[in-house]
C-alpha cells in the first residue's frame, strides 16, 4: 500500500476454490461497429472478464433460437458485423453474468484495440459445438428415380461406411445409398422422386469442435498438457 499512486484505485477481490479451476467459459458476444478487421476462430484475443485480463483462442458458433430443442452450436469460422455469437474458450472459471469484453493486439501498436463485447453466460465443457462438411457427388446415369452416382467417394470401403447416412440433392430430394458399383468409388442410389442429370448430390457430416488449448490464459506454459493445467 505504501507504493501504491494516489489517485490511482486499488481492487482487492477474492476468489473461490472453484474459480481457480481449468474449463471451458461460454459468451455470448458481438463485434464493436468501429472495429473492421478479421476475427476468426482460434485467433489469439485479450479477453476482460470482471478484475481477469488474460489471453484467449476462443472459437465462435451460432446461437440456437430459444424455442428451438436443438442445443447444438453450429461452428463458425469468422465472427461477423452485426451477429451476436457464442464465444467458447478454455479460461479459469468465471461466474455469470459477469461483464466480457474482447481486446485485438494490432501490429505495431502500444495499446490493444477492443474488437468485441459480451458477457459470460455458462461455464460447460460439455456444450456441443458442431461443424457441418458437405460431401458432394454427380449422376453419372440416371433412370427415374435411381441414379449411379460418382465423384463423392473413390472406394468402395467408404461408401460401406456411410451408407447409412441420408443423402439429399441441391433441388430437394432425399435419397439413400442402395450398393457400391465397381472399384472406383460409384454408386447405385435412390431418391424420393425423379432425379435429374444436372443436379447434385449432397452428404451433411457434422464432427464436434473443440475450443483451442491456450495455458496462457491461466499463467500456463504454451506446451503444458490438460494434466498441467
Amino acid at each position: 500500500m505504501e507504493t501504491q499512486m494516489q489517485g490511482v484505485p486499488f481492487i482487492l477481490s477474492g476468489l473461490f476454490d472453484c474459480e481457480q479451476k481449468v474449463s471451458v467459459v461460454h459468451g455470448q458476444v458481438s463485434r464493436i461497429k468501429d472495429y473492421e478487421e478479421v476475427m476468426k476462430s482460434k485467433d489469439e484475443v485479450i479477453m476482460h472478464a470482471g478484475f481477469r485480463r488474460f489471453p484467449a483462442r476462443p472459437i465462435y458458433s451460432e446461437i440456437p433460437r430459444k424455442n428451438s430443442t436443438n442445443k447444438k452450436y453450429k461452428f463458425m469460422r469468422f465472427l461477423h458485423q452485426e451477429v451476436t455469437a457464442c464465444a467458447s474458450f478454455y479460461a479459469p472459471v468465471v461466474f455469470p453474468p459477469c461483464r466480457l469484453l474482447m481486446s485485438v493486439m494490432p501490429e505495431g501498436a502500444l495499446f490493444p484495440e477492443l474488437a468485441a463485447a459480451g458477457s459470460v453466460v455458462s461455464v460447460d465443457p460439455k456444450q456441443l459445438v458442431i461443424k457441418r462438411i458437405i460431401l458432394t457427388g454427380y449422376p453419372f446415369r440416371t433412370q427415374k428415380n435411381k441414379a449411379v452416382v460418382r465423384f463423392m467417394f473413390f472406394s468402395p470401403e467408404d461408401i460401406r461406411w456411410f451408407k447409412p447416412v441420408e443423402l439429399s440433392t441441391k433441388k430437394g430430394l432425399r435419397g439413400h445409398i442402395k450398393e457400391s458399383l465397381g472399384t472406383h468409388g460409384y454408386m447405385k442410389c435412390r431418391f424420393s422422386a425423379h432425379i435429374k442429370q444436372d443436379d447434385t448430390v449432397c452428404m451433411n457430416l457434422y464432427k464436434r469442435v473443440y475450443p483451442k488449448w491456450y495455458p496462457p490464459a491461466w499463467g500456463g506454459r504454451t506446451d503444458a498438457g490438460p494434466e498441467d493445467a
